[in-house]
């Protein structure tokens, strides 16, 4: 399985990124020809890139970037008095998905909004690169 994976993701991650760059350009183009980019062009795609991946991480994955760290029912366990646990009964043990069920409800979300942010930034970029190389060209 791994073997398959890595023969396929990567080429389909850049394919899809290329593919939602090229949309980018589309929608400022219409059916004109590409102007050449020069390196504002470059730089305007890339900073927007990053800058919307950025900003769709924050806001989708706010206590992971802030680095903060979130208690579970925080709320709930306020009012109750706290039993002590001794430090040997305590299980801190990282514990693997026992099934594809469990690593689709721990992995899938997360993943499939970082790809859709990665969708997007590059779609951005597309837009800015294109819109600056046009504003450039003659």
């Amino acid at each position: 399985m791994l073997p398959l994976l890595m023969l396929t993701v990567p080429p389909t991650t850049v394919g899809g990124g290329y593919f939602m760059w090229y949309c980018g350009q589309q929608v400022v183009l219409g059916q004109k020809q590409a102007p050449v980019s020069g390196a504002l062009a470059y730089a305007s795609g890339t900073f927007s890139g990053v800058g919307t991946y950025y900003g769709l991480q924050r806001a989708c994955f706010p206590q992971a970037l802030a680095g903060e760290k979130k208690t579970p029912n925080a709320k709930l366990n306020s009012g109750i008095d706290k039993i002590h646990v001794p430090p040997h009964k305590q299980s801190n043990a990282f514990q693997p998905p026992q099934s594809t069920e469990e690593i689709f409800q721990r992995m899938g979300r997360p993943l499939l909004m970082r790809l859709g942010a990665g969708g997007v930034a590059l779609f951005c970029a597309g837009v800015a690169q294109t819109y600056v190389a046009a504003a450039q060209s003659p």
